[in-house]
């Protein structure tokens, strides 16, 4: 009886307020219910402190076309490529702005800050895709937005072809 009461304890303090316990995370999925994962300091940290931001990506795209989850690229042409996000939180998110690639996209990884982007608000920016012949296709394109210490990841499809 003894043990069932130190579990019921200790399974009422899981759906309550984290802070003060430094429970690791990378995912929102890993904290209890309600709460968030951090990742300001580089580590992941479950807590509950405020509201966490929201940031959502548009998708992207080649010239005017629609964002879009899949986009296609001529194989070794410089092609620029379209990229949107917004924040759908409640507050003002500074966001730190990363992609990765395989290396035959051409692709100068892109490191970025927007600084602050409001709630409702939207960015948009471009960067170069140079795919090199005989790159598989389809290859992942991939966004990491940190906004507020939450982490945001995105992944796009670039289909290369003549």
């Amino acid at each position: 009886m003894r043990f069932a009461s130190i579990a019921c304890v200790l399974a009422s303090c899981a759906v309550h307020s984290t802070e003060g316990l430094d429970i690791p995370c990378a995912t929102d999925d890993e904290c209890p219910t309600g709460d968030w994962c951090s990742v300001l300091y580089q580590t992941g940290t479950c807590t509950s402190a405020g509201s966490p931001p929201h940031i959502v990506m548009d998708g992207i795209a080649v010239g005017s076309s629609p964002f879009a989850t899949t986009i296609k690229v001529p194989s070794h042409v410089q092609t620029t490529v379209r990229f949107g996000l917004r924040n759908d939180g409640g507050h003002q998110a500074s966001i730190d702005l990363k992609t990765s690639s395989p290396t035959c996209l051409g692709i100068i990884e892109l490191f970025g800050h927007i600084d602050p982007l409001d709630p409702g608000k939207t960015f948009s920016d471009d960067l170069l895709i140079d795919p090199a012949p005989g790159c598989a296709s389809p290859a992942k394109l991939a966004f990491t937005a940190t906004g507020n210490g939450r982490r945001f990841d995105f992944s796009f499809d670039v289909t290369i072809g003549p």
